[in-house]
């Protein structure tokens, strides 16, 4: 169990940094801007989770973390704490979703499918999408089928 969140302040200096990009484009489209700082956290420290190298010291640098480690924990602390059901005593039950869909074609790691299912309290899924996707949504009876995405697109997306 996590003990304490300790990213407050590099959660609050990438709030601030995305807010002032995101307000941009929303100003540009004459439109509204509303977004998560703590979801956009989460899944980039998922992503760095099962980065290596430059890649990771880029992730880290950005989220304000000193380590996978830190970044774990304090998503931990997140879900087991500030999204703990309160519901039975009155208070509110927040849903976080999390997940990771990867590429059937290619196996993830056994360290990040640990840290995924033990620290990020995520869900793995395996998807085709060279051919198909078609994906259950858990606790939902809708299906989310992409059968045409084009081919030549695949290999640069990035799904989280």
């Amino acid at each position: 169990m996590a003990l304490r969140f300790t990213g407050r302040d590099s959660l609050t200096a990438l709030t601030y940094r995305l807010a002032e990009q995101l307000a941009v484009t929303s100003a540009e489209d004459h439109g509204n801007l509303i977004f998560s700082p703590l979801a956009i956290y989460s899944a980039l420290s998922l992503v760095a989770a099962g980065a290596r190298g430059s890649t990771l010291d880029e992730f880290l640098a950005v989220l304000g973390a000193s380590s996978r480690g830190e970044l774990a924990e304090n998503v931990l602390f997140v879900a087991e704490h500030a999204l703990a059901d309160c519901s039975k005593s009155g208070g509110p039950l927040v849903a976080f979703a999390s997940g990771v869909w990867h590429d059937a074609g290619r196996p993830l790691e056994p360290a990040y499918k640990e840290a995924v299912v033990t620290s990020y309290k995520a869900e793995i899924r395996a998807v085709d999408f060279r051919n198909k996707v078609s994906v259950h949504i858990p606790r939902s009876s809708h299906v989310i089928s992409c059968p045409s995405i084009d081919r030549s697109c695949q290999e640069n997306l990035v799904y989280i």
